[in-house]
């Protein structure tokens, strides 16, 4: 994460820090679901990896959301000149208040499901979090067969095409 955040994250590329961090982000995702079964009755402990891992998925979510539009930042610079500019970056932030909405209506489900006893509020909590680890596993293969289609490889092709002649002509 360190090394996404840092200067030598530019070497990285987006793609990898897009499918790295969200295999990161699920395996967080289900590593805070188990922290009531680590430190059983031990409060301090508990509110501690709590307040890390928090921390720690901030961090982390902040590299998604900056590699997701930098994504969709070269994906909208390879269109032609009448198209419109900017059509990948609004799907993007579309997207995101997407994934609010989605994880708003898994609670709420989770709420109207579970009971609100003490046992029914730790199942409610660990199917929320499994439900939302397994949709940013799915998000990671998704991504990695959209990367791979001929669509988005057309137009990563024009963006290098560009880059690469803009850098010729300045120099």
């Amino acid at each position: 994460l360190i090394l996404m955040l840092s200067s030598f994250g530019t070497y990285i590329s987006i793609e990898h820090r897009i499918q790295f961090g969200t295999v990161l982000m699920a395996l967080c995702t289900c590593f805070i679901s188990l922290i009531p079964y680590i430190c059983d009755a031990n409060k301090w402990r508990m509110t501690a990896l709590l307040c890390s891992a928090g921390v720690f998925m901030g961090f982390l979510s902040a590299v998604l959301s900056t590699s997701l539009l930098s994504y969709a930042s070269v994906l909208s610079t390879s269109l032609s000149d009448d198209d419109d500019d900017n059509a990948y970056l609004i799907t993007a932030v579309s997207g995101q208040s997407f994934a609010g909405i989605l994880s708003s209506v898994i609670r709420i489900t989770n709420k109207a499901v579970f009971e609100a006893d003490e046992r029914g509020t730790k199942w409610s909590g660990l199917s929320c979090l499994v439900m939302t680890a397994v949709i940013q596993l799915l998000a990671a293969v998704l991504f990695t067969l959209s990367h791979r289609s001929q669509f988005v490889q057309h137009h990563l092709f024009k963006y290098y095409a560009w880059r690469h002649s803009k850098f010729i002509f300045q120099s």
